[in-house]
Protein backbone atom coordinates (compact mmCIF):
# COMPACT_ATOMS: atom_id res chain seq x y z
CA UNK A 1 0.00 0.00 0.00
CA UNK A 2 1.44 3.53 -0.81
CA UNK A 3 0.76 6.57 0.73
CA UNK A 4 0.97 9.89 -0.92
CA UNK A 5 3.83 12.13 -0.33
CA UNK A 6 2.64 15.61 1.42
CA UNK A 7 4.13 18.60 -0.36
CA UNK A 8 7.08 19.72 1.09
CA UNK A 9 7.59 23.16 2.79
CA UNK A 10 9.14 24.41 -0.31
CA UNK A 11 6.49 24.47 -2.33
CA UNK A 12 3.63 25.56 -0.06
CA UNK A 13 5.32 28.53 0.02
CA UNK A 14 5.68 28.78 -3.32
CA UNK A 15 1.69 28.16 -3.34
CA UNK A 16 1.72 30.54 -0.85
CA UNK A 17 3.44 33.18 -2.82
CA UNK A 18 1.92 32.44 -6.48
CA UNK A 19 5.14 32.33 -6.90
CA UNK A 20 4.49 30.89 -10.64
CA UNK A 21 3.18 34.54 -11.64
CA UNK A 22 6.87 36.02 -10.85
CA UNK A 23 7.65 36.58 -14.32
CA UNK A 24 4.62 38.66 -15.20
CA UNK A 25 5.43 41.15 -12.54
CA UNK A 26 9.00 41.59 -14.36
CA UNK A 27 7.38 41.78 -17.69
CA UNK A 28 5.62 44.39 -16.10
CA UNK A 29 8.53 46.37 -15.08
CA UNK A 30 9.86 45.87 -18.58
CA UNK A 31 7.14 48.35 -20.19
CA UNK A 32 7.55 50.35 -17.44
CA UNK A 33 10.97 51.42 -18.02
CA UNK A 34 10.60 50.88 -22.07
CA UNK A 35 7.53 53.72 -22.02
CA UNK A 36 10.24 55.84 -20.51
CA UNK A 37 11.23 57.95 -23.80
CA UNK A 38 14.69 58.83 -21.49
CA UNK A 39 16.60 57.42 -18.75
CA UNK A 40 17.15 60.36 -15.83
CA UNK A 41 20.47 61.25 -15.58
CA UNK A 42 20.82 61.43 -12.14
CA UNK A 43 20.22 57.97 -11.15
CA UNK A 44 22.65 55.84 -9.75
CA UNK A 45 25.25 55.19 -12.31
CA UNK A 46 25.49 51.29 -12.39
CA UNK A 47 27.00 48.86 -14.62
CA UNK A 48 28.74 49.85 -18.42
CA UNK A 49 26.90 51.61 -21.08
CA UNK A 50 26.90 48.21 -23.16
CA UNK A 51 23.82 47.10 -24.54
CA UNK A 52 22.17 43.85 -24.22
CA UNK A 53 18.57 43.06 -25.68
CA UNK A 54 17.81 46.85 -26.25
CA UNK A 55 19.19 48.14 -22.47
CA UNK A 56 22.71 49.24 -21.15
CA UNK A 57 23.86 47.19 -18.50
CA UNK A 58 23.30 50.15 -16.11
CA UNK A 59 19.66 50.61 -17.11
CA UNK A 60 19.14 46.54 -16.57
CA UNK A 61 20.93 46.78 -13.51
CA UNK A 62 18.24 49.53 -12.41
CA UNK A 63 15.76 47.29 -14.02
CA UNK A 64 16.38 44.55 -12.21
CA UNK A 65 16.32 46.14 -8.78
CA UNK A 66 12.63 47.95 -9.71
CA UNK A 67 11.62 44.41 -10.12
CA UNK A 68 13.17 42.67 -7.43
CA UNK A 69 11.26 45.27 -5.03
CA UNK A 70 8.12 45.31 -7.03
CA UNK A 71 8.30 41.44 -6.76
CA UNK A 72 8.84 41.74 -2.96
CA UNK A 73 5.64 43.59 -2.56
CA UNK A 74 3.89 40.86 -5.07
CA UNK A 75 4.89 37.82 -2.97
CA UNK A 76 3.89 40.18 0.27
CA UNK A 77 0.05 40.85 -1.18
CA UNK A 78 -0.14 36.82 -1.93
CA UNK A 79 0.60 36.14 1.84
CA UNK A 80 -1.21 38.89 3.23
CA UNK A 81 -4.21 37.50 0.66
CA UNK A 82 -4.12 33.94 2.48
CA UNK A 83 -4.06 35.52 5.68
CA UNK A 84 -6.85 37.68 5.38
CA UNK A 85 -8.78 34.96 3.52
CA UNK A 86 -7.99 32.01 6.12
CA UNK A 87 -11.17 31.36 7.90
CA UNK A 88 -12.82 31.41 4.23
CA UNK A 89 -10.37 29.08 3.31
CA UNK A 90 -11.25 26.82 5.78
CA UNK A 91 -14.45 26.12 4.47
CA UNK A 92 -13.93 26.56 0.79
CA UNK A 93 -10.40 25.64 -0.03
CA UNK A 94 -8.69 23.81 2.39
CA UNK A 95 -5.76 22.94 0.23
CA UNK A 96 -4.45 26.03 0.74
CA UNK A 97 -1.20 26.25 2.36
CA UNK A 98 -2.74 27.66 5.77
CA UNK A 99 -5.89 25.99 6.38
CA UNK A 100 -4.18 22.85 5.31
CA UNK A 101 -1.70 23.46 7.98
CA UNK A 102 1.53 23.46 6.14
CA UNK A 103 2.12 27.41 7.08
CA UNK A 104 0.99 28.43 10.21
CA UNK A 105 -0.85 31.91 9.91
CA UNK A 106 1.22 33.17 11.95
CA UNK A 107 4.61 32.65 9.66
CA UNK A 108 2.35 34.14 6.62
CA UNK A 109 1.12 37.24 8.54
CA UNK A 110 5.08 38.05 9.28
CA UNK A 111 6.60 37.20 6.03
CA UNK A 112 4.00 39.57 4.21
CA UNK A 113 4.64 42.30 6.91
CA UNK A 114 8.12 42.44 6.31
CA UNK A 115 8.51 41.69 2.28
CA UNK A 116 5.79 44.39 2.08
CA UNK A 117 8.22 46.82 3.99
CA UNK A 118 11.68 45.64 2.49
CA UNK A 119 9.93 46.02 -1.14
CA UNK A 120 8.64 49.45 -0.40
CA UNK A 121 11.87 50.59 0.94
CA UNK A 122 13.77 49.46 -2.06
CA UNK A 123 12.21 51.98 -4.02
CA UNK A 124 13.78 54.94 -2.31
CA UNK A 125 17.02 54.32 -4.00
CA UNK A 126 14.94 56.05 -7.38
CA UNK A 127 14.09 59.09 -4.53
CA UNK A 128 10.80 60.45 -2.88
CA UNK A 129 8.39 60.30 -5.59
CA UNK A 130 9.21 56.26 -6.20
CA UNK A 131 9.05 55.64 -2.60
CA UNK A 132 5.75 57.99 -2.57
CA UNK A 133 4.08 55.58 -5.63
CA UNK A 134 5.69 52.31 -3.52
CA UNK A 135 3.56 53.44 -0.65
CA UNK A 136 0.38 54.01 -2.41
CA UNK A 137 0.74 50.58 -3.84
CA UNK A 138 1.51 48.95 -0.11
CA UNK A 139 -1.78 50.78 0.78
CA UNK A 140 -3.90 49.34 -2.36
CA UNK A 141 -2.24 46.05 -1.25
CA UNK A 142 -3.63 46.37 2.24
CA UNK A 143 -7.01 47.19 1.37
CA UNK A 144 -7.55 44.58 -1.60
CA UNK A 145 -6.77 41.85 0.89
CA UNK A 146 -8.85 43.56 3.55
CA UNK A 147 -11.71 44.57 1.84
CA UNK A 148 -12.25 42.40 -0.98
CA UNK A 149 -14.62 39.76 0.14
CA UNK A 150 -17.37 42.07 1.50
CA UNK A 151 -17.30 44.78 -1.35
CA UNK A 152 -17.24 43.33 -5.17
CA UNK A 153 -16.07 46.85 -6.21
CA UNK A 154 -12.68 46.18 -4.59
CA UNK A 155 -11.65 43.74 -8.18
CA UNK A 156 -10.57 47.89 -8.64
CA UNK A 157 -8.50 48.18 -6.28
CA UNK A 158 -6.96 44.87 -7.54
CA UNK A 159 -6.42 46.81 -10.96
CA UNK A 160 -4.74 49.27 -9.20
CA UNK A 161 -2.12 46.88 -7.83
CA UNK A 162 -1.40 45.59 -10.99
CA UNK A 163 -1.42 48.79 -12.82
CA UNK A 164 0.90 50.44 -9.94
CA UNK A 165 3.66 48.11 -11.40
CA UNK A 166 4.11 50.14 -14.29
CA UNK A 167 3.58 53.48 -13.00
CA UNK A 168 6.13 52.64 -10.61
CA UNK A 169 8.57 51.63 -12.64
CA UNK A 170 8.01 54.28 -15.14
CA UNK A 171 8.25 57.22 -12.11
CA UNK A 172 11.23 54.90 -10.84
CA UNK A 173 13.29 55.84 -14.02
CA UNK A 174 12.17 59.29 -15.33
CA UNK A 175 10.22 60.86 -12.18
CA UNK A 176 6.25 61.79 -12.39
CA UNK A 177 5.18 61.93 -15.70
CA UNK A 178 1.56 60.76 -16.43
CA UNK A 179 2.17 60.18 -19.91
CA UNK A 180 4.00 57.03 -19.44
CA UNK A 181 1.67 55.85 -17.70
CA UNK A 182 -1.25 54.46 -20.42
CA UNK A 183 0.29 50.50 -20.19
CA UNK A 184 -1.17 50.90 -16.04
CA UNK A 185 -4.51 52.75 -16.90
CA UNK A 186 -5.15 49.53 -19.49
CA UNK A 187 -4.49 47.03 -17.59
CA UNK A 188 -6.01 48.44 -14.59
CA UNK A 189 -9.24 47.01 -16.83
CA UNK A 190 -8.03 43.94 -17.63
CA UNK A 191 -7.11 43.19 -13.92
CA UNK A 192 -10.43 44.25 -12.88
CA UNK A 193 -12.00 42.29 -15.45
CA UNK A 194 -10.10 39.04 -14.66
CA UNK A 195 -10.49 39.48 -11.24
CA UNK A 196 -14.24 39.72 -11.74
CA UNK A 197 -14.97 36.33 -13.48
CA UNK A 198 -11.97 34.36 -10.93
CA UNK A 199 -14.87 35.37 -8.07
CA UNK A 200 -16.74 32.70 -9.85
CA UNK A 201 -14.16 30.04 -9.49
CA UNK A 202 -15.26 28.94 -5.88
CA UNK A 203 -18.81 28.92 -6.79
CA UNK A 204 -21.14 26.91 -9.01
CA UNK A 205 -22.94 29.27 -10.25
CA UNK A 206 -21.96 30.47 -14.26
CA UNK A 207 -20.45 33.64 -14.15
CA UNK A 208 -22.34 36.95 -15.49
CA UNK A 209 -18.95 38.17 -16.56
CA UNK A 210 -17.41 35.82 -18.57
CA UNK A 211 -18.65 37.39 -22.01
CA UNK A 212 -16.41 40.54 -20.93
CA UNK A 213 -13.46 38.57 -22.20
CA UNK A 214 -14.29 38.45 -25.32
CA UNK A 215 -13.85 42.02 -25.70
CA UNK A 216 -10.87 42.05 -23.98
CA UNK A 217 -8.50 42.00 -26.95
CA UNK A 218 -10.11 44.63 -28.54
CA UNK A 219 -9.47 47.26 -25.60
CA UNK A 220 -5.68 46.38 -26.49
CA UNK A 221 -5.88 47.34 -30.08
CA UNK A 222 -6.29 50.80 -28.33
CA UNK A 223 -2.78 50.89 -27.34
CA UNK A 224 -1.92 51.17 -31.11
CA UNK A 225 -2.37 55.02 -30.54
CA UNK A 226 0.35 54.99 -28.29
CA UNK A 227 2.92 53.42 -30.41
CA UNK A 228 6.22 54.55 -30.96
CA UNK A 229 6.39 55.77 -34.78
CA UNK A 230 9.65 53.49 -35.37
CA UNK A 231 7.64 50.49 -33.65
CA UNK A 232 8.04 47.15 -35.95
CA UNK A 233 4.43 47.04 -37.33
CA UNK A 234 4.47 43.53 -38.48
CA UNK A 235 5.93 41.79 -35.15
CA UNK A 236 3.24 44.04 -33.50
CA UNK A 237 0.95 42.54 -35.32
CA UNK A 238 1.78 39.10 -35.00
CA UNK A 239 2.49 39.84 -31.09
CA UNK A 240 -1.43 41.00 -31.07
CA UNK A 241 -2.64 38.12 -32.40
CA UNK A 242 -0.71 35.61 -30.57
CA UNK A 243 -1.92 37.91 -27.20
CA UNK A 244 -5.62 37.90 -28.97
CA UNK A 245 -6.02 34.06 -29.20
CA UNK A 246 -4.42 33.55 -25.80
CA UNK A 247 -6.88 35.78 -24.59
CA UNK A 248 -10.21 34.34 -26.35
CA UNK A 249 -8.67 30.60 -25.54
CA UNK A 250 -8.81 31.61 -21.90
CA UNK A 251 -12.92 33.26 -22.44
CA UNK A 252 -14.07 30.04 -24.28
CA UNK A 253 -12.68 27.55 -21.07
CA UNK A 254 -14.77 30.11 -18.54
CA UNK A 255 -17.93 29.87 -20.66
CA UNK A 256 -17.60 26.15 -21.53
CA UNK A 257 -20.24 24.04 -20.46
CA UNK A 258 -17.34 22.23 -18.15
CA UNK A 259 -17.20 25.76 -16.41
CA UNK A 260 -13.33 25.42 -16.43
CA UNK A 261 -12.99 28.90 -14.68
CA UNK A 262 -9.82 28.21 -13.16
CA UNK A 263 -7.95 26.98 -15.91
CA UNK A 264 -9.04 30.45 -18.34
CA UNK A 265 -7.98 32.75 -15.29
CA UNK A 266 -4.39 30.71 -15.04
CA UNK A 267 -4.48 31.78 -18.93
CA UNK A 268 -5.56 35.80 -18.11
CA UNK A 269 -2.92 35.79 -15.71
CA UNK A 270 -0.19 34.18 -17.79
CA UNK A 271 -1.73 36.33 -20.22
CA UNK A 272 -0.39 39.77 -18.70
CA UNK A 273 3.00 38.80 -20.31
CA UNK A 274 1.67 38.65 -23.47
CA UNK A 275 0.16 41.69 -22.49
CA UNK A 276 3.71 43.16 -22.03
CA UNK A 277 5.05 41.62 -24.89
CA UNK A 278 2.71 43.13 -26.78
CA UNK A 279 3.11 46.93 -25.88
CA UNK A 280 6.98 46.45 -25.76
CA UNK A 281 6.34 45.51 -29.66
CA UNK A 282 4.36 48.67 -30.11
CA UNK A 283 7.24 50.50 -27.91
CA UNK A 284 10.28 49.84 -30.45
CA UNK A 285 11.69 46.80 -28.31
CA UNK A 286 11.90 43.94 -30.41
CA UNK A 287 14.21 42.16 -28.09
CA UNK A 288 12.65 42.63 -25.00
CA UNK A 289 8.96 41.50 -26.79
CA UNK A 290 10.51 37.80 -27.16
CA UNK A 291 11.54 37.90 -24.09
CA UNK A 292 7.96 38.51 -22.29
CA UNK A 293 7.39 35.52 -24.86
CA UNK A 294 9.30 33.45 -23.45
CA UNK A 295 8.26 34.81 -19.77
CA UNK A 296 4.73 33.82 -20.88
CA UNK A 297 5.43 30.53 -21.94
CA UNK A 298 7.60 29.50 -18.81
CA UNK A 299 4.87 30.60 -17.00
CA UNK A 300 1.95 28.98 -18.46
CA UNK A 301 4.22 25.43 -17.71
CA UNK A 302 4.32 26.66 -14.21
CA UNK A 303 1.07 26.59 -13.71
CA UNK A 304 0.93 23.14 -14.13
CA UNK A 305 3.20 23.02 -10.89
CA UNK A 306 2.19 25.54 -8.81
CA UNK A 307 -1.04 27.14 -9.25
CA UNK A 308 -1.04 31.37 -9.89
CA UNK A 309 -4.24 31.13 -8.04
Amino acid sequence: MTSRKKPGKLRAWGELTRISNALTVLTNVLVGVSVVPGWRSDLPQWGSSRRICDLSLQQWTLTLVIGASLLLMYVAGMALNDWADRDADQRDARRRPLPSGRIAPGSALLFGMITLVAGTALLGIFGVPALAAGGILALLILAYDLLHKQHPWAVFLMGGCRAMVYVIAAVAVTGVDASTWWPGLLVLIYTALLTLVARSERGGKASRFGWIAWFLPLLFAAAFAFRSPSAHVPWSVIVGALMGTWLVRSAMLANSRRRRVRKAVLGWLSGFCLIDAFFLALLDQPCLSVLAVIAWMVTAISHTRISGT
